[in-house]
């Protein structure tokens, strides 16, 4: 029998959904999903600055809560130096955005 395992690329989308269905809103689950699944330089905390955002910078609809999360997320793992799990400069993000 074949063990049915994710991409990398393929668990980000499943854990963001997730969180959606558990009620976070999009940026939330962007952002909380490349944490959840790449090296970050945020402490968990850090997923209640993406809350205003969610909706299109609050609920507004002009700016995307999900690419402000994935930006959220590559900035500050960029500007901190970090590595993507691949020990490259893949942040995650890049597919994403």
């Amino acid at each position: 029998m074949e063990e049915n395992t994710l991409t990398t690329r393929e668990q980000v989308e499943q854990d963001a959904k997730n969180g959606f269905r558990q009620g976070l809103n999009c940026s939330e689950c962007v952002l909380g999903s490349f944490m959840a699944n790449f090296e970050t330089p945020f402490p968990k905390d850090v997923i209640a600055l993406a809350t205003g955002f969610g909706g299109g910078m609050g609920h507004t609809k002009n700016t995307c809560g999900a690419v402000t999360g994935a930006v959220m997320y590559h900035r500050g793992a960029e500007k901190s130096g970090r590595k993507g799990n691949n020990g490259g400069t893949d942040t995650g993000t890049e597919w994403y955005l």
